[in-house]
């Protein structure tokens, strides 16, 4: 197979893990990061807003349940199967500004000329914390993925 051969079937894989990428902000942070969510080991209905109803948390290795939550609920909400209005109440050590951080980066990759709107408390904070830790995954990302970024 030619380098132009090479280069066109690796672009044609992109373009089918875009399409599941626009589908799953949940499936893009798996493959971007290694990150699964927990798995839930409760059968009850409404077991998943308990805690205890969800398999050990390990880092770097695991979504937290609260992560997965948001990002489910921005996939519902993109296909009109739930709110597009997601809050998320404060907590301590849920991951808030990486689930940010991961929602910015996957927003941006699968939607052609997104913008964002980002506030906060403070200029700071949105520099200190939420730009930080787009950074930091940002880092942490494929190059074949990285590479459609240019981190300013």
């Amino acid at each position: 197979m030619t380098k132009v051969e090479e280069e066109l079937v690796k672009a044609q894989e992109m373009a089918r893990l875009l399409v599941k990428f626009r589908k799953s902000p949940i499936f893009f942070v798996q493959s971007a990061f290694g990150l699964a969510p927990q798995t839930l080991t409760c059968e009850k209905e409404h077991d998943h807003i308990f805690k205890n109803c969800y398999s050990q948390f390990e880092k770097n290795k695991t979504l937290t349940w609260q992560q997965a939550q948001v990002l489910q609920a921005l996939a519902d909400g993109k296909a009109g199967r739930g709110s597009r209005r997601i809050s998320v109440a404060s907590g301590n050590a849920i991951g808030k500004s990486s689930t940010a951080a991961w929602a910015t980066l996957w927003f941006l990759l699968c939607h052609d000329g997104a913008q964002i709107t980002v506030t906060s408390p403070s200029q700071s904070q949105l520099y200190d914390v939420l730009w930080k830790e787009c950074a930091v995954w940002l880092e942490k990302m494929p190059a074949d993925l990285r590479a459609f970024f240019e981190w300013q």
